[in-house]
């Protein structure tokens, strides 16, 4: 699912520039919603498209749901300039 929702947004996007959060915690202790989503999964949606660059890591306050240690993790997705098909 988060796959497709990646492309989708890259379609949609045209392959503009993006600012991407994410929460990273340990699923397995707590399940989403929000979904976990982490470092390596957002190379294997946008490294195709985009040069990826971390941009800030931090403790999220209070953990996620207040009970599970998590981070947030903001991302600057750079478009490669290369058409982009369906």
């Amino acid at each position: 699912m988060a796959a497709l929702y990646a492309h989708h947004l890259t379609y949609l996007t045209k392959s503009a520039d993006q600012l991407l959060v994410c929460v990273e915690y340990d699923q397995e202790r707590l399940s989403g919603p929000p979904f976990a989503v982490m470092a390596q999964d957002v190379e294997r949606y946008y490294a195709q498209d985009y040069t990826i660059t971390s941009i800030e890591h931090f403790p999220v306050a209070n953990g996620i749901k207040g009970r599970e240690p998590g981070y947030e993790h903001i991302w600057f997705l750079h478009a490669q300039k290369r058409e982009f098909k369906k």
